[in-house]
This record gives C-alpha cells, sequence and structure tokens, in this order.
C-alpha cells in the first residue's frame, strides 16, 4: 500500500485525522527540543548550516519503523498519514510555502529490514521539504521521530540536508567548516575520506535523536560531506542524521 500526496485540499480531512490519531500516537521526540531529564537541547542541524551561509535547498527526512506485531490496517494507514500531513500543515509559516513545497509518501513492504536484522513487515514514510527557509521542517522531523518510535521499538528515521556555499573552498576552509558543524553539533569525528576537492565524515552525537548506525562496530549517527560543483559554481553540502541516504 502506498500514498503519494500533496497538502491540496486536505486540511479538513487531515485536521479530523489528527483528532483520531491522538488515540495511537506517541508524543513527538526529535531534534531541538528540550530534554527535562537530561537537561539538554538537542541541535537543529539545518540551523547550524545556515548560520554558516549554507543556503538549504531541500531537505528530505525518511523513516521506518517494523510493525510485524501490529499488522495495521487501511484505516490505521490513513490516520498515520492524516498525522504525518498535519505535521506538514502546522509546520508551514507564513505565505511563504505552497502546498507544492512538502511531498509525502508511506508505504508498507514485507522484506528485508532496512537495517540488515532480518525479515519482516515495515513501515516506510518519506517527506521532501522544497523550500527548507519557509517551513518549519524541524517540527515534521520531530513528529515522524515519535510516530515511528511510538510503532516499534525497531525504527529509524533519518533527515538529510542539502545546501551549497558559494564558490570553490581551499582545502583549510573546508576542513574549518567541518569542524564548526561537528562542533555544534556536540559531535566527534570518527572517521572520514578525502579526495580532490571532496571530503566525507561520519561520527557521533549523544544529542542527535532519531535512531543510528554501527559502522565497523562503532556507532554514529553523523555524515557530512563537501564537494565542489563545477556546474554549480559552489560547495555542495550534505549533512546526514544518522547517515547521507543519496547519491554525492
Amino acid at each position: 500500500m502506498k500514498r503519494y500526496l500533496s497538502l491540496t485540499g486536505l486540511q479538513l480531512t487531515v485536521l479530523v485525522l489528527s483528532v483520531a490519531f491522538g488515540l495511537i500516537a506517541a508524543p513527538a521526540a526529535g531534534l531541538a527540543r528540550n530534554n527535562a531529564d537530561a537537561g539538554k537541547v538537542e541541535p537543529d542541524p539545518g540551523r547550524i548550516l545556515e548560520d554558516l551561509g549554507i543556503e538549504l535547498d531541500a531537505i528530505q527526512i525518511k523513516g521506518w519503523a517494523r510493525i510485524d506485531d501490529g499488522d495495521l490496517g487501511g484505516l490505521q494507514i490513513e490516520l498515520l498519514l492524516g498525522k504525518i500531513l498535519k505535521s506538514c500543515s502546522d509546520a508551514k509559516i507564513g505565505n511563504g510555502a505552497d502546498s507544492d513545497d512538502i511531498a509525502v509518501s508511506l508505504d508498507i513492504y514485507t522484506g528485508f529490514s532496512p537495517a540488515g536484522s532480518g525479515h519482516g513487515t515495515f513501515l516506510t514514510a518519506e517527506i521532501l521539504v522544497d523550500k527548507p527557509a519557509e517551513v518549519d521542517y524541524n517540527h515534521i522531523h520531530c513528529t515522524l521521530v515519535g510516530l515511528m518510535k511510538g510503532l516499534s521499538s525497531e525504527y529509524l528515521v533519518s533527515a538529510l540536508y542539502m545546501g551549497a556555499l558559494p564558490g570553490k573552498l581551499d582545502e583549510s576552509s573546508i576542513d574549518k567548516v567541518c569542524r564548526q558543524i561537528f562542533a555544534a553539533c556536540k559531535g566527534k569525528i570518527i572517521e572520514g575520506v578525502r579526495g580532490e576537492g571532496f571530503i566525507s565524515l561520519t561520527g557521533w552525537s549523544d544529542l542527535i535523536e532519531g535512531g543510528s548506525l554501527s559502522a565497523d562496530g562503532r556507532k554514529i549517527n553523523l555524515n557530512l560531506a563537501l564537494r565542489y560543483s563545477d556546474y554549480d559554481k559552489a560547495t555542495r553540502v550534505w549533512l546526514g542524521t544518522p547517515i547521507i541516504f543519496t547519491g554525492y
């Protein structure tokens, strides 16, 4: 079962579904929120990039959860979709963003786990924000984290922030940007790969929520890459939590 939807013409339906969804949804939890138990504030990677002068082009948010023990029916799927759409509607700011700026897809499939943990049935969701500067994308991310966490203890939510810095950065400037981004995320670099005009780093931050992956037995939840684009005449930036899930 798959749904490909934008927000057009769904306002009333979304409001009804969002009320009903309260019966099954868990409280949202994600980036940039206050954690009362730990007394910490989680970072917002998108805002961190913007503060460094990196113009965001798009944000892609993906999530999945194992639902083997909770065979979701059609009504429950509609309720879950309603919750996501409601979060997207709430996240729109002013009159700058329109219904084409946020796209949502929801799917259920049976097969191997996206994390390689065996066979099962999984709910997957994907949200694409085309105008990040005009949308409270962090609200959407928090909602999806809460939704997936509420469905299963086996879940993962990935966010990919895509942007650019003007011109071609030299090696020292690239290193400085990488250090600034990891420092702002309260993260540490675990490993990296460097090439001509290109760098990719993975690391860990205790403050990033949504899930983690394992690389050579070490947990990672931050992935940063920079590459100069001769076509754009700009240095492209990708920041993934926990990983960049597209080619770069």
